[in-house]
């Protein structure tokens, strides 16, 4: 499957189980965040504005999600594409909501892919002209834990802040000195 078609997947389980008692719209709203769709497509919309349905503890159904949406109804495609979603999975030949958790996954491994490759084109970038970064970049430590951090907060890891080993080495002075 595409990845717009996981996302079409994550969509349509939210829509058809409106009043899950699993509560897996709410599940799914919790632990995926909108910016992990692809951005040149509709489904991060149309998604964010599920999420805030969600969040303001309304249902997730099409005429909320349609309200939500506002003027960027037409360009995610109009009810008409909305009400689509609810057929889709029937469409793929599922049944039920089995293995969305592994359709949310790839949705969230894919956003944080886009976001890696965002952070490393940036950086790429500066390798362009290679002395120019050897003659701006003062400290290579804190130029490496940036894109780390950068990184880190791109793809939803652990985020780090970055300490020059001279401030570290002074710490342990410090407390041995105690």
């Amino acid at each position: 499957m595409l990845v717009s078609e996981y996302e079409k997947a994550v969509l349509s389980v939210i829509l058809r189980n409106t009043a899950s008692k699993d509560r897996i719209p709410q599940r799914i709203c919790f632990e995926l965040d909108f910016d992990k769709f692809d951005p040149k497509g509709p489904h991060g919309i149309i998604y964010r504005a599920i999420q805030n349905v969600v969040f303001d503890k309304q249902v997730p159904n099409i005429p909320n999600i349609a309200v939500r949406l506002g003027n960027e109804l037409p360009k995610v495609g109009g009810e008409e594409y909305l009400q689509s979603l609810l057929s889709y999975l029937s469409i793929m030949g599922v049944s039920g909501s089995d293995g969305f958790e592994t359709w949310v996954q790839v949705v969230d491994n894919s956003g944080r892919l886009r976001q890696l490759g965002l952070v490393i084109d940036s950086y790429a970038k500066k390798y362009e002209d290679f002395q120019i970064l050897i003659n701006e970049v003062k400290d290579v430590d804190e130029f490496i834990a940036n894109f780390l951090s950068e990184i880190n907060k791109g793809v939803g890891c652990i985020k780090s802040s970055y300490v020059h080993i001279s401030e570290i080495g002074q710490e342990e002075r410090i407390r041995f000195e105690k």
